[in-house]
């Protein structure tokens, strides 16, 4: 779906953007104080600056996401005149009355869960949107996760969906499971840092082109959810 980007921009995606500033900041001190590849006594310093940016990027994106899907329905359910629920996609329903359900009954205690219960029931009964439970990327933001949250918003295969727009913004064709694939790999990268503290394999050009295309996504990302969210309200308003 391409469309005009003349809506405003989220304040997720602008947070995002200042997030990936320190990244850009580390990649650009390791660049003008340090030599490529790094002899050994200045390897430690390189794997510090260029494992953190890449930590940097993959958090970044995580709460991007997190908070993209909390505005935008924080959004839709303070819209006036309010859409109804009955009128909300059907996987958006099914998932904000079972998740909402199953969070409230989790937990050891099951007496002090009573309130939060309470709580879920109400917003059950009331047709009431959940943002919270729509967020959940099981520390994992890669293309799996990301293609179940926008599902459970009544997107399915957002991919496939924003390929076109991916494709006009970077000026370039990909192949089909490009985007897909990019971003696991840039996860992926993530978890090789944290568990194994080896990010000299990670390039300056790994870390450059891992910046541009996250910045790129993200937009695309934004665009897609406030054009569904507009449509929602459009459309579904009785």
């Amino acid at each position: 779906m391409v469309g005009s980007d003349t809506m405003v921009s989220s304040a997720a995606l602008e947070q995002f953007k200042e997030s990936l500033q320190m990244a850009e900041e580390l990649i650009k001190i390791e660049k003008r104080i340090y030599k490529d590849p790094p002899p050994r006594e200045e390897q430690k310093a390189v794997t510090g600056l260029r494992g953190g940016a890449a930590v940097l990027i993959v958090a970044s994106w995580e709460n991007f996401l997190r908070l993209l899907v909390e505005e935008e329905l924080t959004n839709l359910s303070m819209h006036t005149p309010k859409v109804l629920f009955k009128n909300l996609p059907i996987d958006m329903q099914l998932h904000n009355v079972i998740k909402t359900l199953e969070s409230a009954t989790k937990g050891p205690n099951k007496k002090e869960r009573l309130p939060d219960i309470e709580q879920a029931c109400q917003f059950v009964i009331n047709g009431t949107i959940n943002p919270i439970v729509f967020i959940d990327t099981k520390s994992n933001p890669n293309s799996k996760a990301v293609t179940e949250m926008f599902k459970n918003l009544g997107i399915p295969n957002i991919f496939v969906r924003t390929k076109e727009d991916f494709e006009r913004r970077s000026k370039k064709k990909v192949p089909d499971r490009f985007i897909e694939d990019k971003l696991d790999e840039i996860i992926n990268r993530r978890h090789v840092v944290a568990h194994e503290a080896d990010a000299l394999r990670i390039s300056r050009l790994d870390l450059n082109e891992s910046i541009k295309f996250m910045k790129i996504l993200a937009q695309v990302f934004e665009k897609f959810i406030q054009r569904h969210i507009k449509n929602i309200i459009k459309n579904k308003i009785t």
